[in-house]
């Protein structure tokens, strides 16, 4: 490379000696001027072809199936490699093969900057870091063509680099994955067909259904499909919540609590007594499922934990169990009669005090619920 900008310091003043000489020479020299017009006609020759040496061919990029938060693919460093074309996007640039939480932020990044393209389409409105058919097309329309084009500066070509504590690998003996069935999905989970799927930011009030947000990686709104529009303002909805890791993950009751217990390495219940039950698990499509309940004083939820062997990140798939809406509790006088007909369409009067029957969301939510250990 140094010999190379050498040679083309030579040539530029070479170049600039023959312009000053041609301006100096009258018409009588016309041999002299053809002779320089030769000269110069070879030194563009000679800069050109050290132009040419000096630029590459990016290859082609393709992915063919989706990729996700916790994959070790080697189509997710042909991912990382594609992203990293594009500063902005994927400024650590590292190529490992590991989808970490480098990764995961670059894949937002993508699929924002081409908003219009990966997430409107879905009715998304922020990124959610799954590369899934939408966010595939659009990178295989990207860089699924070989390009040439100028090298990088010097020292700061994409590295192929040891990967960084949140790019590790982790020991995952079920790396491949389940392809993701919808279509029109780019959450990367697999929801029961009859709802209707919102990302939520962890922070967003009643999102965890007062789960801990601590190592909280995103959260999914999920409503019937069929809700009218009285139902999903006054009914509870089902949330489904994704954490790095399952050791500061608290599941409170009023009373009662679950939680991870980091040295049996299981999900223990404590009751009001302070007595902690060891809650049974049960492998399912390859997945460890603990169910759990808690119960507070206007409602309950159950509580579906879904992880995978190898793998800290988790799911939790809460369900409301039941409910009591208060319309008393209303200022508003509309909207307190608008409360108090919605109950009244439900079958209920003055005397259940707002209390529903369970079985509407037992109802609601069945095949949430039947399903839960496909969703991952």
């Amino acid at each position: 490379m140094t010999q190379m900008k050498t040679n083309l310091k030579r040539i530029f003043a070479a170049f600039l000696t023959v312009l000053v000489v041609m301006g100096m020479v009258g018409p009588a020299s016309a041999a002299t001027v053809e002779e320089l017009e030769a000269l110069v006609a070879q030194l563009q020759a000679q800069l050109q072809a050290l132009l040419g040496a000096q630029q590459q061919s990016q290859p082609a990029l393709l992915l063919t199936k989706d990729l996700r938060y916790g994959m070790t693919d080697s189509e997710v460093s042909i991912l990382q490699q594609g992203l990293a074309r594009d500063p902005q996007v994927y400024p650590e640039g590292l190529v490992t093969g590991y989808f970490g939480t480098l990764t995961r932020a670059a894949v937002v990044r993508f699929q924002e900057k081409y908003a219009s393209e990966v997430l409107t389409p879905l009715g998304l409105t922020s990124g959610t870091g799954f590369a899934g058919a939408a966010t595939r097309a659009k990178f295989n329309a990207l860089y699924g063509t070989p390009v040439v084009v100028s090298p990088t500066p010097s020292g700061s070509a994409v590295p192929t680099a040891t990967p960084t504590p949140e790019e590790e690998p982790r020991d995952n003996k079920n790396n491949d994955e389940k392809k993701d069935t919808t279509e029109d999905d780019e959450s990367g989970y697999n929801f029961p067909e009859g709802y209707t799927v919102s990302k939520e930011s962890c922070n967003t009030e009643n999102a965890l259904s007062s789960l801990s947000v601590m190592d909280c990686v995103e959260v999914y709104k999920i409503q019937p499909a069929n809700y009218t529009a009285l139902e999903k303002k006054y009914l509870l909805n089902a949330s489904l919540a994704v954490f790095s890791k399952p050791n500061n993950v608290v599941i409170p009751g009023q009373v009662t609590e679950t939680r991870y217990d980091s040295q049996l390495k299981k999900w223990v219940f404590e009751d009001g007594n302070g007595e902690l039950k060891v809650l049974p698990e049960r492998i399912e499509n390859s997945n460890i499922i603990v169910e759990t309940s808690q119960e507070g004083s206007q409602r309950g939820w159950d509580y579906i934990i879904i992880s995978k062997p190898n793998v800290s990140s988790l799911l939790i798939l809460s369900i409301p169990k039941y409910h009591r809406i208060v319309c008393d509790y209303i200022e508003n006088t509309t909207e307190k009669m608008e409360c108090e007909r919605f109950l009244a369409s439900l079958g209920l009067n003055p005397g259940d005090e707002g209390w529903l029957p369970g079985s509407i969301y037992q109802t609601a939510y069945s095949s949430l619920r039947s399903n839960a250990s496909t969703i991952w």
